[in-house]
């Protein structure tokens, strides 16, 4: 039999690799002899072995699934990684348990599901590396363009010639049409993104926000913010629509930027805590007023405000971030005070059902 070989790992792409596990013995009763191929070694068909090779950030993913098979809760296909001579492979296993048999049984196939992983993961990446250089290119260009409709104004209240007026009026709208457009284009990405349905996978919310942080400190020599991210542990894994939960991050940097002056400090900490994960977007901008800040998730709310330097809002940007992480099962909230700064809390819940339903 001849395998399809994936160039980057050198590893065959095994499609279906069957097996049946007597629960009673411990001890596999089948395994295709192409697993080894798959693994790329030789192995005692024996389970321990097996499990050692599974990554340590998906053990718990594993255990709480074969919990579920023994309670006879169907799991459907479970997504891991194993660890084969130094390579990361992506598996996918379709496990089914017979416990009814007066020998109990685990039966199924496991998958090379390594290309249509990288294939995801590369998608997200430069999407997400796609919307947040919009959002900063988008602050970058309102901001100055912002500031030069002010100045306009400033200069028609001494200019008594009216053909000059005339063509200080005709600058000023060219600008500010220059404006909307920039705010129609980042409203129309964002409402698309969220607009589509919502697809779970588990992500290294700690890694996606330092590669997003990493993109934001390329552009701070053009933004002119200082970013900082701190984690409570090296790897937080969390179950999110990675293209929706980024779009979050973008907007509440787009406010950040709004509302920190030159210099200020925008910062991310990720706390994981047993049934939960919490992030809190901070900076140490100028603050909400407290007359406005029971209101700022309410769509069209009256507490939309002109940025620093005369940016525009729509006032739905934060009704649809709250929005986007209740469709997460999330909540988030906003603690501010004139003058100090703003953070923003999202709790997202950790629930091994959820992650075993939507992955």
């Amino acid at each position: 039999m001849s395998y399809l070989i994936n160039p980057e790992t050198g590893l065959p792409n095994i499609n279906n690799v069957n097996f049946v596990f007597d629960l009673q013995e411990n001890k596999f009763l089948y395994l295709e002899e192409s697993v080894h191929i798959l693994l790329g070694k030789s192995l005692d068909l024996d389970l321990k072995n097996l499990v050692s090779l599974i990554h340590e950030d998906d053990l718990d993913l594993m255990q709480y699934a074969y919990a579920s098979l023994m309670e006879g809760k169907p799991i459907g296909v479970i997504k891991f990684r194993i660890i084969t001579n130094d390579n990361v492979l992506w598996l996918g296993i379709h496990p089914f348990a017979d416990l009814k048999n007066t020998e109990p049984v685990i039966f199924g196939n496991i998958m090379d599901v390594s290309d249509e992983i990288e294939n995801f993961t590369s998608i997200s990446r430069y999407a997400n590396k796609k919307n947040s250089t919009l959002h900063m290119l988008a602050h970058d260009l309102r901001g100055p363009l912002g500031m030069a409709n002010s100045l306009i104004a400033v200069l028609e209240k001494d200019i008594t010639q009216p053909k000059t007026l005339e063509k200080t009026k005709a600058i000023s709208t060219i600008i500010q049409e220059a404006i909307d457009l920039i705010g129609d284009l980042i409203n129309r990405e964002f409402l698309e993104t969220v607009g589509a349905a919502l697809l779970k996978k588990r992500i290294d919310l700690v890694k996606k926000v330092a590669e997003y942080i990493e993109e934001c400190k390329r552009s701070a020599h053009l933004a002119d913010r200082n970013f900082s991210l701190t984690a409570s542990a090296k790897y937080i894994q969390v179950e999110v629509d990675e293209a929706k939960f980024m779009q979050v991050m973008n907007n509440l940097l787009s406010n950040a930027l709004k509302f920190t002056h030159p210099n200020g400090i925008i910062s991310i900490q990720i706390d994981d805590h047993s049934d939960r994960v919490e992030m809190t977007f901070s900076d140490n901008g100028i603050g909400i007023p407290s007359d406005l800040l029971p209101n700022i998730f309410d769509s069209f709310t009256s507490s939309k405000r002109m940025g620093l330097h005369g940016e525009p809002t729509t006032g739905l940007g934060l009704s649809i971030v709250k929005e986007v992480i209740s469709w997460h099962d999330g909540t988030i909230v906003c603690e501010s005070q004139e003058g100090i700064g703003t953070n923003f809390i999202i709790t997202l819940p950790k629930d091994p059902e959820q992650e075993i339903k939507h992955y």
